[in-house]
């Protein structure tokens, strides 16, 4: 940083940077010899850096920061072939983990909102969860919203308020359209 004009190479075989809305980390995946790539995180000022992964020889994908740049999130495969939904602080703790056979999310102030499944895999359903604001939870409970869920999902304010939109039909053409869920703060 002391030299900003010169390029510095501060990991190889990466993908998918990300940095931190304050600027202070950043997120990458990182191949490994197993050829599945791992979350790390970095100090920008320092260049320390950690391993996200809980299980080292999972597969992470779909790794971004909360809004406030606080805790990182992503999606890690492996273990019991789940793709289950984690996020933790900057420094690798505080693990929380915010869904199962997670398909896809989105941040939206301290929450995320995603399509999570059955172990089966014969349905999924859209769910949101608010992430502790103090450290020592581990799981978080999400609630669900609607089964099969069509993308795109949004999120957005209304009123100092959050709300998801989604597209649904409930069984019935006279039932499609769509939909508002929220407030999302007075679910919690």
């Amino acid at each position: 940083r002391s030299n900003a004009s010169v390029p510095q190479r501060i990991a190889d075989a990466v993908s998918g940077p990300r940095v931190a809305a304050t600027g202070s980390h950043t997120l990458l995946f990182q191949e490994t010899a197993d050829g599945w790539p791992v979350a790390r995180v970095f100090d920008n000022a320092t260049g320390k850096g950690c391993t996200l992964n809980r299980e080292f020889s999972d597969e992470t994908y779909n790794g971004r920061f909360t809004h406030d740049g606080k805790r990182a999130v992503w999606i890690e495969y492996g273990s019991g072939n789940s793709e289950v939904g984690y996020s933790a602080d900057l420094g690798c703790g505080g693990l929380v983990k915010f869904g199962d056979w997670v398909l896809g999310y989105s941040l939206h102030r301290d929450f995320v909102v995603f399509e999570g499944g059955d172990e089966a895999d014969s349905t999924s359903y859209l769910q949101y969860a608010r992430f502790p604001d103090t450290p020592g939870k581990s799981l978080l409970t999400p609630l669900v919203v609607y089964e099969h869920p069509r993308y795109p999902t949004m999120t957005l304010d209304l009123q100092q308020s959050s709300y998801i939109v989604f597209a649904g039909d409930f069984g019935t053409p006279a039932m499609s359209g769509l939909y508002l869920h929220g407030p999302l703060e007075k679910s919690f």
